[in-house]
């Protein structure tokens, strides 16, 4: 199992995905390889395998955060953030503060252009893990497109005078 994720984390994904196939066929109900897999697809752009595994692993284990958050992150990038914030939403019902879910929500949030919601969720994420680079990244971008927001504001304002 380490040598797919491994595989995977150096970009070899298909590699990924033939170890993880390896374990499934003699654990066809290993939920930790299923999402590993719909993982490793959905970094090859493969979406609808990508999250074929993660229903597969969720039918299994309804409740698995992991899952979870790897069916949120095949939806994102497959543009179906509505969808793939019920699954945010039901990740964190289980685990408020689980905080790849909490920046995932910010991060959907952000793709709608729900700027100050997502700072919220940032926000909450640096607060149980203050180092987490990515969560302080994404706030700066969300801070960034607030002050944008606030410029664009006034220059209208200023254009109606």
């Amino acid at each position: 199992f380490n040598k797919g994720l491994l595989l995977d984390r150096i970009r070899l994904h298909k590699k990924a995905i033939e170890c993880f196939d390896k374990i499934l066929s003699y654990d066809p109900q290993n939920v930790r390889a299923l999402y590993c897999k719909g993982a490793s697809h959905t970094a090859l752009k493969k979406f609808g395998k990508g999250r074929f595994c993660c229903e597969v692993a969720l039918s299994i284990e309804p409740k698995n955060v992991f899952a979870l958050c790897t069916m949120v992150w095949c939806l994102q990038h497959s543009k179906k953030y509505d969808e793939a914030l019920k699954f945010c939403d039901t990740a964190l019902e289980i685990n408020p503060n689980y905080v790849y879910a909490l920046s995932y929500k910010g991060k959907l949030l952000f793709l709608q252009k729900k700027f100050s919601e997502s700072l919220k969720y940032y926000e909450k994420a640096l607060k149980i893990e203050p180092d987490n680079q990515t969560a302080i990244f994404h706030k700066f971008k969300v801070e960034a497109e607030l002050e944008n927001e606030k410029k664009e504001s006034l220059v209208k304002k200023f254009m109606k005078f």
